[in-house]
């Protein structure tokens, strides 16, 4: 029966399967779960033909949680990259490959050619749409991945990186060539030993609608690599118009900052920005902040549909009249992040702090602890500009003592209707509060101040959690404070409450659990996560 569907259905229900798994809270990594999409690509040539052009769409961004290292990984995830990897190199004709080899190895090499590799059942890199270039993609692991099994290697030790080098660039260059009109293009610029635009076709840039810039943070370049940096976004903005998503990672000059901002203005419906610079960089360069008010002018463009706007390590001290007045513009604007920011002074942009009335998200994460009076000063004026709109706040600094910030109490005060909250360490009778004020809560993360006074406490405030919150995370836990009487007690304060809706309780960190914490979950009809440096563990 399920042969006989029509091909536009099944094409919708594999779709449906391909879906991220996106994360509840900031700490948590994206995934995207694809052993389903594949069993169905195993069900029968029919459901082959049509799921995998499906699976293979984007290849990469199933692994986008996976960070690079020096040495191979062997996780099955890393395994399963791995063999993306040898996948994708078999739909390159092997003569290709084959000249590689007779260029880069000198007459006497320890390399061997002993036949060819049989053809793949599809081109796969013909249905890819998202292309996802990074760190882990450009380390050279050898025979594990790069060197293709129809190609003998009698002694490894003996070979240069520079094969491997070449082969990588050549599954780049033959990928920009063959795959079809892109969505999504992610991008480590400076590892690339091709010509970007040379490979790939200006009309396959028509759809694009995700773009990510990245380059290696700033370094000294030649005339001729900044004349090439800034032709490539030049070419950028009349390849593309219809983005929705833009990633910059660094501005490296003023000409630079002139051609991004060039390429934001040539957008039509700029939906995300995130604006991004090496950490260093802001406390060293002095003409950064210049360089950025370009850029900060050219967002009024997008102030129709500009919804969610990220800013990282970027620093406030020198902007200017004008570039406030363009963040002032952006009416529509529903999220907002900051993360190690400096110089985020109500002095410098209180304009624009008055001016986010519609905000329905704000994360920061603090630059340093000697910014922290300043920057809840800028925090608290926003929480009374959206006092009536903010929904999820996360916030993320150092804590670690009993310090009475005020900025804990102008949350309770102007922030009662969130429904996501993420916050640093928190003491008991701060939680008592929070739980009392934000009524309306369904996700809250947060860490248990070490030394803070747990034991018995917390079994006593169970009762006080609202009964919309359906998940709970206790996150960065070394050591627990509390015994397993005293979380019992805190699990039945939740769910007694009538019509409590809690679900999960997550524990994050290196302390362990004993099996009485599971017991007590499970007698609570509550589902108890235990994450740490060793996996997940569940009840």
């Amino acid at each position: 029966m399920a042969s006989n569907l029509l091909p536009e259905c099944l094409e919708k229900i594999f779709t449906d399967l391909l879906n991220p798994i996106k994360p509840i809270f900031s700490n948590s990594v994206e995934t995207c779960e694809i052993k389903d999409l594949y069993s169905c690509t195993l069900v029968s040539r029919y459901w082959c033909q049509i799921s995998t052009p499906i699976l293979y769409s984007s290849p990469f961004h199933h692994f986008r949680h996976l960070k690079g290292g020096k040495k191979p990984q062997m996780g099955k995830d890393f395994q399963d990259y791995y063999k993306l990897i040898r996948t994708l190199l078999t739909c390159i004709p092997c003569s290709e490959i084959e000249e590689i080899v007779k260029f880069v190895c000198e007459k006497g090499s320890t390399i061997e050619l002993i036949g060819s590799t049989g053809s793949p059942t599809f081109n796969y890199v013909k249905f890819i749409r998202e292309l996802h270039f990074d760190e882990k993609f450009f380390l050279n692991h050898g025979k594990e991945i790069w060197n293709p099994s129809y190609i003998l290697i009698k002694d490894p030790d003996t070979i240069n990186s520079k094969l491997y080098d070449s082969i990588i660039n050549h599954l780049v260059k033959y990928l920009f060539k063959n795959c079809n009109s892109l969505i999504r293009l992610e991008i480590l610029r400076k590892r690339l030993q091709v010509d970007l635009m040379k490979s790939l076709a200006k009309d396959r840039l028509n759809g694009l609608k995700k773009l990510t810039l990245k380059e290696p943070g700033k370094v000294r370049y030649e005339n001729d690599e900044m004349a090439s940096i800034i032709q490539y976004y030049i070419i950028l903005s009349t390849a593309t118009s219809n983005l929705e998503i833009l990633h910059n990672n660094e501005i490296i000059s003023h000409e630079h900052a002139n051609a991004l901002s060039s390429l934001i203005s040539a957008q039509k419906k700029l939906k995300h920005i995130i604006l991004s610079d090496d950490l260093r960089a802001i406390v060293t360069n002095f003409q950064l902040s210049g360089w950025y008010n370009i850029v900060f002018n050219s967002l009024s463009t997008q102030k129709g549909w500009l919804e969610r706007l990220e800013l990282i390590s970027l620093s406030f001290e020198d902007i200017n009249n004008e570039a406030i007045n363009s963040l002032c513009t952006l009416k529509q604007l529903k999220e907002l992040r900051f993360e190690m920011c400096k110089f985020l002074r109500v002095n410098l942009l209180q304009d624009w702090t008055e001016s986010l009335s519609n905000l329905k998200v704000l994360e920061y994460k603090a630059f340093s602890p000697s910014y922290y009076t300043y920057d809840f000063e800028f925090l608290t004026l926003i929480f009374k500009s959206c006092s009536n709109t903010l929904k999820k706040l996360v916030l993320d600094y150092n804590r670690t003592i009993d310090q009475e910030m005020s900025l804990v109490k102008d949350i309770l005060i102007h922030s009662q209707f969130l429904t996501h909250l993420e916050l640093p360490q928190i003491f008991p009778h701060e939680l008592r509060n929070i739980f009392k004020s934000c009524t309306e809560l369904v996700y809250f993360s947060l860490i248990l101040a070490y030394h803070g006074g747990w034991e018995p406490v917390l079994g006593h405030i169970g009762k006080y959690v609202p009964n919309s919150v359906e998940m709970i995370q206790f996150r960065e836990m070394e050591f627990l404070e509390i015994t397993s009487k005293t979380f019992q007690y805190f699990l039945e304060g939740c769910v007694n409450n009538n019509g409590s809706k809690l679900k999960l309780l997550e524990i994050t960190g290196k302390c362990n659990l004993s099996k009485d914490f599971f017991d007590a979950a499970t007698h609570s009809k509550v589902q108890l996560i235990k994450s740490g440096t060793r996996g997940r563990e569940s009840c």
